[in-house]
């Protein structure tokens, strides 16, 4: 009993000695500190030097303490990060804090980053020309820039620090992760699709990928301009949206098909045809044409709530649409989307992964068929060969290039038969020049648009005019 009244007799003694706070030195909850960022963090270093992790969590509380309406939900984002780079500038020379290897201003960025935004990937994030950001492991962070995949020299502490971003990221967006949901499929406010997997279904640890889309869309003529098209495939897709034929767009993953479908979509006449485009999760942008975008929607914690492609297909029939756009497609939305577009909306697009035109649409018959109940394979093909007019399939090189590889016509063949594509790019040989004008000509004039027939058949008859050596 005598050692813990001495224990505690000492301690009162060391209270004595610590000076009282003035009142007129403390700083006043809520209130925002003045002056400029750099007038805030220019005082000299002289406090203990902390890790930045310390550092961090330590303004985090003096946040909570002095400016905690700062960190509420629903402000404009730009004010609320340049209030927030304003407060930890001013916890930062009030609390005199310091840390090997960072300026103040820097140091305030940083905790900016840690409490609001996506932490140490965020500079991947600002940079407009990085299209992919992935983390594989904390120290492990990849981006894709201009096509071109890249090692980042940016990391995360350590597998909780990952986690604790992951949670901040989706907290305002309300979704869940956790053992029982190991993954999530979300899109940022900004249009960014994010998708993290956790252990023990990512054996390496947390994953997180984002992709970003430019906020205004690329023209076919800035297609033209990065190589993805040449002057004669725009001249040659211009008219096929032109004439309103049926295009299905495909290609592997980054090959740039939702780009191509945006800039096609742009060219829609827009006091003319209005145009319904549901996607999984929104990328397309079309403001500039009469479009009316919807988007599916995941069921929430309870499980209840959830909306899917093949449903918002359905419901667009009773938009009164004159062309669909479907953003990809995937599952058994597959057989709504043809049903749909044999029924009086031509010009409608789609996309979809595969390695070639012709294996488009054989992975188009399967998606259909796990759909389709009892309906035989042979009913399928007739409904794809009658619904699409043109395939164009997208690659993209080692360098990162993306490029028009190849657009296929369908040619008209047999109930029941395989679908068989003609290919008009690269040019095919001569003896496949007279099938392919009178397929185009068949469909164009039986959609209505004898205007533009003329227009498709030139460009179609210059492209195929060139030949292959030896046709």
């Amino acid at each position: 009993m005598t050692g813990l009244l001495e224990r505690l007799r000492i301690q009162g003694e060391r209270l004595e000695q610590v000076p009282a706070e003035d009142p007129a030195q403390r700083p006043v909850s809520g209130r925002m500190p003045r002056g400029s960022l750099s007038d805030l963090v220019a005082q000299p270093d002289s406090g203990e030097r902390l890790d930045a992790a310390r550092a961090v969590e330590q303004i985090r509380q003096a946040l909570l303490r002095e400016y905690a309406e700062l960190l509420e939900p629903g402000q404009d984002h730009e004010e609320r990060r340049s209030g927030l780079r304003r407060g930890c500038a001013a916890i930062i020379c009030k609390d005199n804090l310091v840390v090997d290897g960072l300026t103040r201003e820097a140091l305030a960025e940083t905790a900016v980053r840690e409490i609001a935004g996506f932490g140490p990937i965020e500079p991947l994030l600002d940079d407009p020309l990085v299209t992919d950001v992935m983390v594989n492991r904390p120290n492990e962070i990849y981006f894709e820039r201009e096509g071109v995949l890249r090692r980042s020299d940016l990391s995360y502490r350590d597998e909780k620090h990952v986690r604790e971003s992951v949670a901040r990221i989706l907290a305002p967006l309300g979704r869940r992760l956790d053992n029982l949901i190991p993954f999530v499929d979300a899109r940022l406010p900004d249009g960014s699709r994010l998708n993290v997997i956790i252990p023990p279904l990512a054996t390496g640890g947390c994953t997180i990928t984002i992709r970003r889309f430019r906020k205004q869309p690329l023209s076919v003529d800035e297609l033209i301009a990065l190589e993805l098209l040449t002057d004669e495939v725009a001249s040659l897709l211009r008219a096929v949206v032109a004439c309103r034929l049926n295009l299905l767009i495909s290609g592997g993953a980054g090959s740039g098909k939702t780009t191509l479908l945006n800039a096609l979509c742009l060219l829609v006449p827009q006091a003319k045809e209005r145009l319904v485009a549901i996607e999984d999760a929104a990328e397309l942008r079309l403001e500039s044409v009469h479009a009316v975008n919807l988007e599916a929607r995941p069921a929430n914690l309870e499980g209840l709530g959830e909306v899917t492609i093949r449903q918002l297909v359905r419901n667009a029939l009773r938009m009164r649409p004159d062309r669909l756009v479907l953003g990809e497609v995937r599952d058994e939305a597959a057989y709504d989307f043809v049903s749909a577009i044999n029924t009086g909306h031509a010009g409608s697009m789609c996309t979809i992964h595969a390695n070639s035109a012709q294996d488009a649409l054989f992975r188009l018959e399967t998606l259909a068929l796990m759909s389709a109940g009892n309906v035989v394979l042979a009913a399928v093909r007739d409904q794809i060969t009658s619904a699409l007019d043109i395939v164009v399939h997208l690659a993209r090189s080692e360098s990162g290039k993306r490029q028009v590889a190849e657009i296929a016509v369908l040619a008209g063949v047999s109930r029941g038969a395989d679908p068989v594509t003609v290919c008009v790019w690269p040019p095919p040989r001569q003896a496949e020049t007279v099938l392919v004008l009178h397929h185009l000509q068949h469909r164009s004039t039986r959609r209505g648009a004898v205007h533009a027939v003329a227009g498709l058949l030139r460009t179609a008859r210059e492209l195929l005019s060139g030949g292959v050596p030896g046709a």
